[in-house]
């Protein structure tokens, strides 16, 4: 499943902490999931992070 979600953020930062909640269905299967975040700039730099996610019975 890849799920993309777009967020604005002000102008005139210098920095942004990123802070969400992602809720994972109940019916999802166990294994292992890959959830990256990436952020770019309006001169087009962009930044990447990434978790690593393990559903267990």
């Amino acid at each position: 499943m890849i799920f993309m979600e777009n967020h604005p953020i002000e102008n005139g930062g210098t920095s942004f902490e990123i802070n969400l909640i992602v809720t994972i269905p109940d019916e999802i299967d166990m294994g292992d999931y890959h959830c990256a975040f990436s952020v770019t700039d309006v001169s087009v730099w962009q930044s990447r992070t990434s978790i690593d996610i393990k559903i267990v019975e």
